[in-house]
């Protein structure tokens, strides 16, 4: 804790007190990062796998020590069951051995390989502390041999396994980018994900996740990211059709489709426009609704202008000129009946507008 020479001048007694108290703790807390920090270091200088990932190439028997290894090491992890000490135990052992300084990439990919090949199924199982665990050791492996096993775990019951397996996604865009058939798989799992989401947290998670584009500028497959989103919108719609009033969590979604949809085929802007004209209509509708608080309404404006602005960007590329009428000009956030009129006037132009070529949206 840094402490500034003035403010210890003028202190009074009990001041200083407490000041003394927090340097000493915080140089007991340093002492202990610092034997924890060794023992991590002893731990890994200990690590049975050690000799084999120094190896520029493993022969078959050392594949098969190494398989023995870690098919023990994931059962320890299986077997910790609720015991949060044995369970963190066994993952640091699984992750550690991914992090040694001088492994080289051929072994290194061997592990990451024989390590998903055992929590792959761990991820879709019956206990939820097993499938998180699971997928928390293979979050640490860093490796994208660990993407189609994310994949996998996007279709666990449970939340927290797929909230994991999205962020692990995500943390390994850059690394999978010039892979288009491990990113399209990756797209596809985050769509089914993501069309199912209840929870706020995993649908953002979702939506970060699926945003390749801004991972990297050498992403391409602008029609299957933009599908993926559409995907999701086009469910997220029919949710809020039924009463589902957490359109926010949309957002970090729509501003991320804003990147690809203007660069995406003909076929897929339709889909996507199609998505997001019911948005459009459905913010109208949110609006007007005296049951939506005045609270509420500032949100629904910023939702409002960044769908607009993908529609627009979308309607640019395809040579159509968005409706002079925008919800950026005419949705207040101080509601009375003439902007509530105001907006509607804009939906409706919006809707005239979208049942041109080559949308011919009804």
């Amino acid at each position: 804790m840094p402490v500034q020479g003035t403010a210890f001048v003028h202190a009074d007694l009990a001041d200083r007190g407490v000041l003394m108290r927090s340097v000493s703790l915080c140089h007991l807390l340093f002492s202990a990062v610092v034997v924890c920090a060794l023992t991590v270091v002893d731990a890994v200088a200990q690590d049975n796998l050690a000799q084999y990932l120094s190896k520029d190439a493993l022969t078959v028997e050392d594949q098969a020590q190494m398989d023995v290894e870690i098919a023990d090491r994931v059962s320890s992890l299986r077997d910790a069951k609720e015991s949060s000490d044995r369970r963190q135990a066994a993952r640091e052992r699984l992750i550690q051995t991914a992090r040694i300084g001088n492994a080289k990439e051929a072994p290194l990919s061997y592990y990451a390989d024989r390590v998903n090949f055992y929590l792959k199924p761990l991820l879709v199982g019956e206990k939820q502390a097993i499938a998180d665990d699971a997928a928390l050791v293979l979050r640490g492996l860093k490796h994208p041999k660990s993407v189609p096993s994310f994949v996998i775990g996007l279709s666990s019951k449970f939340t927290t396994t797929q909230y994991q397996c999205a962020a692990g996604i995500r943390e390994l865009q850059q690394a999978i980018v010039s892979n288009p058939p491990l990113c399209k798989d990756a797209l596809d799992g985050l769509a089914r994900c993501g069309a199912k989401a209840t929870h706020p947290a995993l649908l953002r998670a979702v939506y970060r996740a699926a945003n390749f584009a801004d991972a990297s500028s050498d992403f391409a497959l602008f029609d299957e990211q933009t599908e993926a989103y559409a995907d999701i919108f086009a469910a997220r719609i029919k949710k809020l059709n039924q009463g589902a009033t957490d359109e926010i969590n949309d957002m970090a979604g729509v501003r991320a489709i804003a990147k690809t949809a203007a660069k995406a085929d003909l076929n897929t802007k339709k889909k996507l426009v199609t998505s997001l004209a019911a948005y459009y209509q459905l913010i109208a509708e949110r609006y007007s609704d005296r049951d939506v608080s005045d609270e509420s309404i500032e949100t629904i404006r910023e939702l409002a202008i960044a769908v607009e602005d993908v529609m627009g960007g979308v309607m640019r590329s395809v040579e159509m000129s968005p409706p002079s009428q925008t919800y950026k000009d005419r949705l207040k956030t101080r509601r009375d009946g003439d902007s509530v009129r105001a907006v509607r006037e804009t939906a409706a132009a919006m809707a005239d507008a979208l049942k041109a070529e080559p949308f011919n949206l009804p």
